[in-house]
């Protein structure tokens, strides 16, 4: 029996997350809106009806990544060259740019150094994550670099594992401060975006010691994008209506940091299917077209 798939491109992969994201997005500003209490400083506990229509259309974003990464096509022989370099090389350089920036900004916010709000309270939290945003931008650099000179071989594995580091102390230190939150729906967004987001490194970082997931790598990575939307968008739409922040704030650093993750992620659905090819179907192809092996006569 033939399993269902639904073949897709990377591009309309990465449109049709965009649009989830974005239609979350809408969504989630509504939710602040109608439920935000500015005097309180937090959410309602009142289960608003965008509440239940944002969890029904995440439901369905989580239904449509399944659908739309059920499908584990390698990019054919004679297409290797034409995969659009350019593009991705532009994409992830912009990525770099916002996260080396977003680095900067939370280094300064923390206070470590005696400057910024901070200063008497230093955050050597985020001073952390400041140093991992600017080792994994470094990465990532080098990454790109390897990739568009088409040297990209299993020793730049390690330069892909730091990105996980960096995103699994992002998971710590998001969940640290709203912890005591009792309101869940106010950074359970942030949270599955971050989450999904280190899934889909971790198994982008798979294809450099031969455990390779295509279906796996493709799923949180729209869902890492729809939820990234979701947060970015969201806030953004209730920023330019109310004329600030929610107490959940998207700092000019936070902001930085998940335009990293959406432009990152929608560059690694052009990257997956390279690396497929480069890593694993090359030895196949090799082991295929060897010549026969000749007996020897006694």
């Amino acid at each position: 029996m033939q399993k269902f798939k639904i073949k897709t491109k990377p591009a309309t992969l990465l449109v049709l997350s965009l649009l989830l994201g974005a239609a979350g997005g809408f969504l989630r500003a509504n939710e602040l809106i109608t439920s935000y209490d500015r005097v309180a400083g937090v959410m309602a506990r009142v289960l608003h009806p965008y509440s239940i229509v944002l969890i029904g259309f995440s439901v369905f974003a989580l239904i449509m990544a399944l659908l739309l990464a059920n499908d584990d096509t390698e990019l054919p022989v004679e297409r290797r060259r034409r995969t659009k370099l350019p593009a991705y090389a532009w994409t992830q350089a912009t990525a770099f740019l916002a996260l080396f920036i977003s680095a900067m900004l939370d280094m300064a916010d923390s206070g470590v150094f005696g400057h910024g709000p901070m200063a008497d309270e230093p955050q050597y939290g985020q001073f952390v994550l400041a140093l991992l945003s600017a080792f994994t931008a470094i990465a990532m650099l080098v990454i790109l670099w390897a990739t568009v000179l088409g040297q990209l071989k299993t020793p730049y594995g390690f330069y892909m594992t730091i990105p996980i580091f960096w995103a699994s102390f992002w998971i710590v230190l998001d969940f640290g401060q709203h912890a005591a939150n009792p309101i869940v729906l106010s950074y359970v967004y942030s949270l599955l975006a971050i989450i999904f987001t280190t899934l889909a490194l971790y198994s982008a970082a798979g294809f450099f010691f031969k455990q390779s997931r295509v279906r796996a790598t493709k799923l949180y990575t729209i869902l890492g994008i729809y939820f990234s939307c979701t947060v970015f968008i969201g806030q953004l739409i209730y920023w330019l209506q109310q004329r600030e922040w929610p107490v959940e704030t998207l700092t000019p650093a936070v902001a930085l940091r998940f335009m990293f993750v959406i432009m990152h992620l929608a560059s690694l659905l052009y990257w997956v299917r390279l690396q497929k090819l480069e890593l694993h179907r090359a030895p196949k192809l090799a082991k295929k077209n060897a010549p026969p092996p000749t007996r020897q006569k006694i």
